[in-house]
């Protein structure tokens, strides 16, 4: 499942210039879904369902700031 963790976050980047803020940004993603990855399989989810919540949290998260950048323009 690891893979299927870094795979997603390489493909949100894919078509960003690969930088060190870039890689700073892309390295605190993978740490985060791995927190909520594991988390996930200690409250005894499958690995599958504990990646689809990890990928949740993630997605509800960026939706988020998002919406708190758009409102403070």
């Amino acid at each position: 499942m690891n893979i299927k963790i870094i795979d997603y976050v390489n493909n949100l980047f894919v078509n960003c210039e690969d930088t060190e803020k870039t890689k700073d940004l892309k390295d605190e993603i993978l740490s985060n879904l791995f927190d909520h990855y594991n988390e996930a399989l200690e409250s005894g989810l499958s690995k599958e369902d504990a990646y689809k919540k990890a990928i949740k949290i993630l997605e509800e998260d960026l939706q988020s700031k998002e919406i708190s950048m758009a409102v403070s323009k």
